[in-house]
Parts: C-alpha cells; sequence; structure tokens
C-alpha cells in the first residue's frame, strides 16, 4: 500500500483573513476563492498576525465583530496560532533589523521568523510587492 504524502502547513499574512471576513474589501473575493486552502493545508499564524487581525477588523467593523473572528481562529482545527517566544523575537528583530524596506513590518517578519522554524515553503499574502523583497533571500513561495 502506497503512503499518502503529507501535505505541508501554509503560512499566513493577516490580510488574506482581513480580506476573508470583510465583504466590502476590495480582495474579499479573492481571499474566499483560496479558503479551500486552509482546510487543504492548515493555516499557520503567529500570535502578532492575530493580534494585527483582530485589531484591524475591530476598527474595522467593530469589536463584536472582531471578537468573534477571534474565537473562530482559536478553535478552528485548521488553524495553528504559534506563540512568539524570546528566541523568535530575537529571530524577528534580526530579520527586521536587516530589512531596509520602510514597508516591511516587524509582524511581517515574524511571519518569516514562524517559516522558517516550523519549515514552511510557502505564504498567503495579498501583499506580494513587500513580501517579494523577503522573497530572495528567505526562498519562499507566495500564493496569493
Amino acid at each position: 500500500m502506497a503512503r499518502q504524502k503529507s501535505i505541508q502547513p501554509l503560512a499566513f499574512d493577516s490580510n488574506y483573513f482581513i480580506a476573508l471576513f470583510s465583504p466590502d474589501d476590495l480582495l474579499h473575493e479573492r481571499a474566499s476563492h483560496l479558503v479551500h486552502l486552509i482546510a487543504e493545508r492548515t493555516a499557520i499564524i503567529s500570535n502578532l498576525v492575530f493580534a494585527e487581525i483582530i485589531t484591524v477588523l475591530s476598527q474595522q467593523r467593530g469589536h463584536d465583530f472582531a471578537v468573534q473572528v477571534g474565537e473562530y481562529l482559536l478553535d478552528s482545527p485548521f488553524i495553528t496560532i504559534i506563540q512568539l517566544d524570546q528566541l523568535h523575537h530575537q529571530m524577528t528583530w534580526k530579520i527586521f533589523r536587516n530589512t531596509h524596506s520602510k514597508n516591511i513590518s516587524f509582524v511581517d517578519c515574524s511571519t518569516i521568523t514562524v517559516m522558517q522554524t516550523e519549515g514552511l515553503d510557502t505564504l498567503v499574502t495579498f501583499d506580494t510587492t513587500d513580501f517579494k523583497k523577503l522573497q530572495k533571500d528567505y526562498q519562499f513561495k507566495i500564493i496569493s
């Protein structure tokens, strides 16, 4: 009997979830078309990405809505949230310090750290312009 190849999880940027949960967002339809990736491959985000999602949705759609999304993200068996520890923080700081683009945030760099520590090679993001700057140095694929 042939062994099934395990499907690697995917890293996700906050802008994917913000678009998915915001019907008025210009990228909502694109995010909806990619939703199958979560169930097929498991979504990996850092606790900083979680915080960014909840903060933006709270500002855009209200606190109660952000709480509902937060509960969904925390309870979903298809989403894993990696808590950044001191080592992750140091790695993220090193990436941030060595990145010279003003549009790449510390949170973006934490995503690269999580990808490295979890052995992930693909990121789902709509921020392709900024992440392409990191893509060359950190060797990952982008789904957008």
